[in-house]
This record gives C-alpha cells, sequence and structure tokens, in this order.
C-alpha cells in the first residue's frame, strides 16, 4: 500500500495583513481575529464575525453585500 503525504504550507509564510472596516482595524491573533477598539479584548473566529461585532458597537451596517456576513453573526472564541 502506497502512501502520500501532504503537506501545506499557507500563503508561503506571510502573514495576514490587517483589515480596515468603518476605521476599525482587525488583526490575526492566535486563531482568531482582534479589534483595535479600547476595552474590547475578545478573540473573534473569522473577519465576518469581527465586522459583525463592529456593527453591534457602533450601531448600523455596511451599505450593500451585508446578508451572507449578517448570517454568520458573532462568535466568540475566546478573550486576550
Amino acid at each position: 500500500m502506497t502512501t502520500i503525504r501532504v503537506v501545506w504550507k499557507d500563503q508561503n509564510g506571510k502573514p495576514c495583513p490587517p483589515a480596515k472596516y468603518r476605521k476599525v482595524t482587525i488583526t490575526r491573533y492566535n486563531n482568531g481575529w482582534v479589534l483595535d477598539l479600547p476595552g474590547d479584548n475578545n478573540i473573534y473566529a473569522s473577519q465576518d464575525c469581527a465586522k459583525n461585532a463592529i456593527d453591534e458597537i457602533l450601531g448600523g451596517t455596511a451599505r450593500r453585500n451585508v446578508e451572507k456576513r449578517l448570517l454568520k453573526g458573532v462568535k466568540i472564541i475566546g478573550q486576550k
């Protein structure tokens, strides 16, 4: 029997760049995403969850293409 070994390499070793949404920076932290808002120590599961959290904190939403993102909700996977 032959076995195959697969080695995955994400983005050629480059870190994920921070994202900006409504003037808030979303950066990678361990296995999740964090916001640079003062007083927010949550780690979010994905960038979409982080964007939904920003919308809840600041009120309102983006103007277009948010239906799928809003269905994902806010998933907090830990604290800093």
